[in-house]
């Protein structure tokens, strides 16, 4: 992989996007590309992108705020004259012309300002998702997904804000088909295979996941977590070493989950280092705990005795992995 690529994995830039296909269909009426108004409407839809709300304790998506406060976006033609260096001529005609392709609506308003001026003409812009859509990837994207906790209208691949939600999906479309979102040359798909070959090391029978389900618990923590694949990749072969969180790491869901324990945990350096164990003789430690709990010293010993394991190495482990507060 060429040196520059390498620096970019994990980088997800924020701010406005301009999909390709946009120039394919925002033009002027006499047929050239609308270099203004695609400008326009990537900064229109970028405010229009919802916010994330989170939980500070959990980290799950508790719903989501828009970024702007009146009840659509307030914006002026001299303002995008200035940030974009176009002139307020430009930027009128492009606003005309997605009124005209019917990406945007535009309404006039006047006001009143908190200290009681009251200002003309304010102009308010409001983005039609639907055709937005239509335009970006086709037809096949009308799709409307209804929550029935929030009742809100969310994008098909979006999650429901509200935890524990049920998200009944509505297509426009007779036929959809199922696609993979994440090619196998993804950083999120090597991840997830990895993980999976760890699991499967120390338990042949591990029953193979959905990858791609895998993969997007893998995207969520390198996009909204912020965690970099190297530092995935390394506390993936970490957990799957260590006796008591490769029983327990076996999914990317659970890896994200408890992602900052296991680092914490991967780079202490005052712990002790253990020997990993197979996947037999971790049950024949477990099984260690109920006979010297239920049947006392001596039963414990013969135990230990007749499986060939070392008493105070298995006593040791149970301390630390079954005895935990």
């Amino acid at each position: 992989m060429n040196k520059q690529c390498k620096k970019l994995i994990g980088v997800r830039p924020e701010g406005n996007i301009t999909p390709v296909s946009w120039y394919k269909h925002i033009k002027t009426e006499k047929g050239s590309v609308d270099h203004v108004a695609i400008t326009l409407l990537a900064d229109i839809f970028y405010w229009y992108r919802p916010t994330e709300q989170r939980n500070e304790q959990t980290g799950e998506i508790t719903g989501y705020k828009q970024k702007f406060k009146a009840d659509k976006l307030q914006k002026s033609y001299e303002a995008y004259a200035g940030l974009f260096g176009f002139s307020k001529r430009q930027i009128k005609r492009a606003f005309d012309n997605l009124v005209r392709l019917k990406l945007i609506t535009r309404e006039f308003r006047n006001i009143k300002t908190d200290e009681g001026l009251a200002i003309n003409n304010v102009m308010y812009v409001e983005i039609n998702a639907e055709n937005i859509f239509e335009l970006t990837y086709g037809k096949a994207a009308h799709v409307k997904a209804i929550c029935s906790r929030c009742k809100s209208d969310l994008p098909q691949d979006v999650p429901c804000p509200a935890t524990e939600c049920k998200t009944n999906t509505e297509t426009t479309t007779e036929i959809t088909t199922k696609k993979n979102l994440f090619s196998e040359n993804s950083v999120e798909y090597s991840l997830s295979k990895l993980l999976f070959s760890l699991i499967q090391q120390n338990n042949p029978k591990a029953k193979k996941p959905d990858l791609q389900s895998w993969c997007r618990h893998i995207d969520l923590a390198i996009r909204i977590d912020k965690r970099t694949p190297e530092e995935l990749e390394e506390v993936i072969k970490w957990c799957q070493t260590d006796v008591f969180w490769s029983a327990n790491i076996l999914s990317t869901a659970k890896l994200r989950k408890q992602f900052d324990q296991l680092w914490l945990k991967m780079n202490n350096g005052s712990a002790e280092k253990e020997i990993p164990l197979t996947w037999e003789e971790i049950e024949i430690y477990k099984d260690g705990k109920h006979w010297l709990d239920d049947y006392g010293e001596e039963s414990f010993q013969q135990y230990c005795k007749r499986n060939g394991v070392d008493a105070e190495e298995v006593r040791k482990w149970i301390d630390k992995h079954l005895r935990r507060a």
